[in-house]
């Protein structure tokens, strides 16, 4: 069943830039905490301490203050925040991750406390309560046994580490089990110490439809494929990139299909201290494997510039890429915090062009955004993401600020969140492209028994959208200026830990030329190969906000697909242009028809005239 709504967005904020929150809070997540459609931004406030949402405003282009927090014991701070339903009730839950800091350490054990929603508003209490876990590693998020239910992934143990997945359920803390499971037949390798940071990732690797699970170890990384009886080994194994220009400092993997080939692609970001470069692994799906160069010694403007890993002493922020196609063009871009020399921080976007020297046909051209006089003073920028602030199909972009560098700081500092900013560089540039937002939703409704016969949604009931979900992959297949098919794909929330700030929906720019896409492909994450859960739409409009809602799970021919239309500024302007043009005719056809009926009185005088003459 599909639903239409056509949404029309006036002109958004008249300043390009403008702060989100002026309290002071580092960005951490992403999510619908209030279930009003609107994503809303996840914060860590109080150096630490605390944590709230910046809840979206409808039609206001504007996010609320922090009006409640969550407080965490005095011995605690905040490391990362989780929003997912874990407990199957289509409520946001948020999985908070804390740990105790040691004077000049960084944090290595760290606890898990799970919040569940208490009307519109979190339940804080079990913050204060014992963690229901305690791990060595930041938790990745997963659906490991596709029950739409979302479950994580760590290591416990740091000397003989062993691997567990905490599986969501209805009633009480998830459930601990290890990692994998065990089989019959089958016995399960020793566990490699996670990389920390590590950039651990849910997403289908190989195109078989289900989701796969990429681990980042100290010494290796690891494809473990899901197969008929889930994932049971590591299937393929990669050393991490070399350079016979010396030791290469490894930032955050990212997935993202750069080419816009249908595959997902994996990129590194590395350096050494004279120079850094962007990676990509050139891999057909066997255990032969290359790392290729897709940008070498980056410089902008002749300078060399270096990915930047924030140090605040009990966590770091690492070096990443972001991405997200913030020019429009049908090939995802990327953003990164590097620095020049000793120079304050600086945002770098790369955007994605053609080149014909490497296998990805593909260029990451550098440039700085030139930050407004709004940011001129507010900080040294820490994180940059893409966002779509307005809700209107272009990505924005969101930049965290902190405490400047200089002689009273030094690069290792404690978290200040007080001085910390989070600013909106609103696209304003009137590119009019063609653009397509997707989530794949769970569907599952707050009592599991809004679904009458046939999977109607019962009429007392709102529909029922779930929350997000990690693991589900959205492939869009559409003809290119050139005539050419040319398919992308994405993975919708495929990375949680350390500050991954994914989006939580998929995000393709198609080009101003798009005048209807051929097919939308869905799949998720079902735990393995036997079962593919898969669903295709043919033959859309562009500029759509699409939901997919996966239920009944086993059934993808009955998944709900919504469609909100958004217009292009060209639709836009069609209509007032001929709305004008309507106005001009009926102003002149009045004009007329008021010279004729003028015309008419003067002839019948006459006539009467002429008839008292006679």
């Amino acid at each position: 069943m599909i639903h239409l709504w056509i949404l029309y967005f006036c002109c958004i904020s008249s300043t390009l830039s403008q702060s989100l929150l002026d309290q002071g809070g580092l960005l951490a997540a992403f999510g619908d905490l209030n279930n009003d459609k609107l994503t809303d931004i996840f914060v860590i406030t109080d150096d630490g301490n605390s944590f709230g949402a910046l809840l979206a405003q409808k039609g206001k282009n504007a996010f609320s203050g922090v009006d409640r927090k969550c407080t965490m014991p005095d011995n605690e701070i905040i490391v990362e925040l989780i929003p997912s339903d874990f407990t199957g009730n289509a409520m946001m839950d948020v999985l908070v991750v804390s740990g105790t800091p040691s004077k000049g350490d960084l944090i290595d054990t760290f606890n898990l406390r799970l919040l569940r929603p208490n009307g519109s508003l979190l339940d804080c209490a079990p913050l204060s309560e014992r963690p229901f876990a305690t791990v060595n590693s930041h938790p990745l998020l997963l659906d490991y046994n596709g029950d739409m239910i979302s479950d994580i992934l760590a290591q416990d143990g740091k000397i003989d580490p062993v691997y567990y997945v905490w599986i969501g359920r209805e009633e009480g803390m998830p459930e601990k089990t290890k990692f994998p499971a065990s089989k019959d037949g089958f016995k399960s390798s020793r566990s490699l110490p996670m990389k920390s940071p590590h950039s651990n990732a849910f997403i289908d690797l190989n195109k078989d439809g289900v989701a796969d699970i990429f681990i980042t170890t100290a010494t290796e990384m690891q494809y473990w494929l899901a197969s008929e009886n889930g994932y049971l080994e590591p299937t393929y194994t990669f050393e991490y990139p070399k350079s016979s220009k010396g030791s290469l400092k490894i930032g955050q993997s990212i997935f993202v299909d750069i080419n816009s080939d249908g595959q997902i692609d994996h990129l590194v970001p590395v350096c050494n201290p004279h120079y850094c470069s962007i990676y990509g692994l050139l891999w057909n799906f066997t255990a032969s494997y290359e790392w290729e160069i897709l940008l070498d010694d980056i410089k902008i403007d002749g300078n060399p510039y270096q990915f930047v890993e924030i140090d605040h002493i009990h966590f770091k922020i690492p070096m990443a890429l972001r991405a997200g196609d913030v020019t429009m063009d049908g090939y995802p871009d990327l953003i990164a915090i590097m620095r020049h020399g000793s120079h304050v921080n600086e945002v770098v976007i790369f955007q994605n062009e053609p080149s014909a020297n490497n296998s990805f046909g593909r260029h990451l051209s550098p440039s700085v955004v030139p930050l407004k006089k709004s940011l001129s003073n507010a900080g040294d920028p820490e994180l940059a993401t893409f966002f779509d602030i307005s809700e209107n199909g272009k990505l924005d972009i969101l930049i965290n600020t902190g405490p400047l560098y200089n002689d009273s700081r030094t690069p290792s500092t404690p978290l200040q969140t007080r001085k910390m900013k989070i600013f909106g560089e609103i696209d304003e540039s009137g590119i009019d492209s063609n653009f397509l937002k997707v989530l794949v939703s769970s569907g599952l409704c707050t009592d599991r028994n809004c679904y009458g016969k046939d999977y109607y949604v019962i009429e007392k009931y709102r529909v029922p959208y779930g929350t997000n979900r990690a693991g589900p992959t959205v492939c869009t297949s559409l003809l290119d200026s050139k005539g050419l098919q040319m398919e992308s794909c994405a993975g919708q929330l495929s990375q949680s830990a350390h500050f991954a700030l994914q989006m939580p929906y998929c995000f393709f720019g198609l080009g101003p030329y798009a005048n209807y896409i051929d097919r939308l492909t869905v799949t998720v994450p079902s735990g393995n190969t036997s079962t593919i859960l898969k669903h295709v739409e043919e033959q859309f409009v562009p500029d759509s906000q699409i939901v997919i809602i996966t239920n009944p799970l086993n059934e993808p021919k009955k998944w709900k697909v919504q469609f909100w239309l958004t217009p292009s500024e060209f639709i836009n302007k069609t209509l007032y242009t001929f709305t004008a043009i309507c106005l001009v005719l009926i102003i002149l056809i009045a004009i007329l028809h008021h010279k004729e009926v003028r015309e008419d009185a003067y002839e019948k005088q006459l006539f009467k005239g002429f008839w008292v003459d006679s």
